[in-house]
């Protein structure tokens, strides 16, 4: 900083070589407008009428010599926007001085350097040749000067630089410094420094490729070291799986296999991020990712819905051009449930892992799996339909039993792409009427529908079954999931 400089500057000043050795000298540093930035006496601050300590002007010093001094440099215009006079003397209290002065700028900083020293010490019956020596002597204590203060700036420069670098550090922000090309300091130990703290970007770089950025976020700002333990939260859990990734692992090559889902991990991974997911971990082709942690949303539900559209609408536009690639056509199926898990770190003392576990986890990866069961391509708990809100449309499929838990669950399918409104209200009028043994009245609903997709061919099934063999009082719609 600048207090800082100043502060290193006097001290130099008041340094015993700057004091001309065996004689007393002057040295004055003073900016563009005649403040003292300090002296070789170090008398370059007063305190004000009000109490406050202030920077006293040139021509205001108790040094009868540094005021002399300053009438020179301000005669001569170096406070006026002039760089160089010429050498001068002036007389105080009887003896002369000699001196020499400049205007010098450092890292967009203007200042007034200034040297003289007493005839008495440089004459000694040689007057005119130590005239010109004396100039000589001062030309070359401001160049000494001007010299300090460069090496000063080569090593404040870099160091400002470093803690404007740790700032992005703490912020995760390390992009900007991995593609930073600055040239190193040609100061050994700085450089040295430099190339430390470059390593450490990467590795964090690194590191924040294993475990959720969010989570390194709320590490690094917190100051503290992680540890086991976590908080109970109401999540939204999220389940993506790759559609008959077994089948076609078996046709690739590894490395072919590898460059396939890493290109569509990546992809969906964007859209999950995008819209404020946190990625647990992969699983093989599996992506499990959570709502409402580390950060909290108060839409969480809504954002791992539009997630789950963006992702599928993301594969019709991705696939045409995957398949100029050779890449398989490639679908996935999605699982989203809400409700209250266990969040934080899991694992042994020495390593563990920043994941949700509960039964919320178990149920959204059921889900994921009975898209198969029922043709669907996302299926969301009732749970996750009432929290997200009337922003999207959603399908009731059937109340399935998922074994551990004693109540059926109503699951629904997500509707994605160009949905007609009314086909999706016929439909859940129709499974209404159905789970409540209204056979007949759900078969004449499913009439109205122009078009019957996979659900409602389904429904016609299961109520036709039910009118040709009618169910007991005990009869429940409720069916087990076939996926684990």
């Amino acid at each position: 900083s600048l207090s800082v400089m100043l502060t290193e500057l006097e001290t130099l000043l008041l340094e015993p070589q700057f004091r001309l050795a065996t004689y007393p000298g002057l040295l004055v540093l003073a900016d563009t407008e005649g403040l003292l930035l300090g002296t070789s006496g170090g008398e370059s601050v007063t305190w004000s009428a009000s109490g406050n300590l202030t920077r006293m002007h040139i021509t205001e010093s108790p040094e009868p010599g540094v005021r002399a001094l300053g009438a020179r440099l301000k005669l001569a215009g170096l406070f006026a926007g002039n760089e160089v006079m010429s050498p001068f003397s002036f007389d105080v209290d009887g003896d002369t001085y000699f001196g020499d002065g400049r205007a010098v700028c450092v890292d967009n900083l203007h200042w007034v350097v200034a040297a003289a020293v007493p005839e008495k010490h440089f004459m000694n019956g040689l007057h005119a040749g130590n005239q010109v020596s004396i100039a000589l002597c001062a030309a070359l204590v401001v160049f000494s000067i001007g010299v300090a203060l460069l090496l000063s700036v080569a090593v404040t420069r870099p160091m400002a630089e470093l803690h404007r670098e740790t700032l992005r550090i703490i912020r995760m922000d390390l992009q900007p410094l991995l593609a930073d090309q600055t040239a190193p300091s040609f100061i050994s130990e700085i450089q040295k420094l430099q190339m430390s703290f470059r390593t450490m970007v990467i590795a964090l770089d690194s590191f924040s490729k294993y475990v959720p950025l969010g989570v390194v976020q709320n590490l690094l700002a917190s100051h503290q070291t992680a540890r086991l333990g976590g908080v109970t939260l109401p999540l939204t859990v999220f389940f993506l799986d790759v559609n008959n990734f077994t089948s076609f692992s078996e046709t690739l090559m590894p490395e072919a296999l590898v460059a396939v889902i890493g290109s569509v991990l990546t992809v969906l991974s964007d859209v999950v991020q995008g819209e404020g997911g946190t990625i647990d971990k992969y699983i093989g082709d599996c992506i499990m990712a959570f709502w409402n942690a580390p950060a909290p949303d108060p839409d969480h539900a809504a954002h791992a819905c539009r997630a789950a559209t963006d992702c599928l609408m993301t594969l019709e536009r991705m696939n045409p051009e995957w398949e100029l690639l050779d890449y398989p056509h490639i679908g996935v199926k999605i699982g989203i449930n809400t409700g209250p898990c266990f969040v934080g770190n899991l694992g042994s003392r020495d390593r563990f892992n920043y994941t949700a576990a509960g039964d919320t986890v178990n149920l959204a990866s059921r889900l994921e799996g009975a898209n198969k069961q029922f043709g669907t391509a996302c299926l969301v708990s009732d749970s996750v339909r009432d929290a997200a809100g009337d922003q999207f449309l959603f399908r009731h499929v059937d109340t399935v039993v998922v074994k551990g838990r004693e109540a059926a669950t109503p699951i629904y399918e997500l509707a994605v792409g160009s949905i007609d409104r009314e086909a999706v209200d016929l439909l859940n009028q129709a499974r209404a009427h159905y789970e409540r043994a209204e056979f007949y009245r759900a078969l004449a609903v499913l009439q109205e529908l122009k078009a019957k997709d996979v659900q409602a061919q389904r429904l016609v099934k299961l109520c036709s079954a039910c009118i040709a063999s009618p169910p007991g009082p005990t009869w429940t719609a409720a069916v087990s999931l076939e996926s684990k």
